[in-house]
């Protein structure tokens, strides 16, 4: 398993932190530690993820030499919209509002549970 640097603010990230989502060189995920098609099934298991560690969660993203840019683009925005999921759920459960509607230290309540954390590793 590679390893990867600790952010700046943290001294170790712990490993029940890191969701591994990896891309190989023929386009196959292993998004955790299944190997996935289904967006679906890896929104939900992105979210669940999310849900239970919150600001600690962190996702790193590692795609091979091979990788096509689309597969690559498609996972990212899979990710972001993980977090924008999670941001409006938890919107409606604390205010019952959208996102949309919150003022603005609202939704920096809600980005400071959920701030975006998606760790890019160089291609192999």
């Amino acid at each position: 398993m590679p390893q990867f640097p600790a952010a700046s603010t943290r001294s170790k990230v712990k490993r029940e932190n890191l969701f591994i989502v990896r891309i190989n060189s023929a386009d196959r995920v292993l998004f955790g530690d299944k190997l996935q098609q289904n967006d679906g099934e890896m929104l939900q298991a992105g979210k669940d993820f999310l849900r239970k560690h919150g600001k600690d969660a962190i996702f790193s993203l590692i795609a091979d030499r091979g990788t096509s840019y689309g597969a690559y683009r498609h996972m990212q925005e899979l990710l972001m919209r993980i977090y924008a999921d999670i941001r409006a759920e938890k919107a409606m459960e604390q205010y019952g509002k959208s996102l949309s509607e919150l003022s603005m230290e609202e939704v920096n309540q809600i980005y400071k549970q959920f701030p975006i954390s998606i760790k890019e590793a160089e291609p192999k």
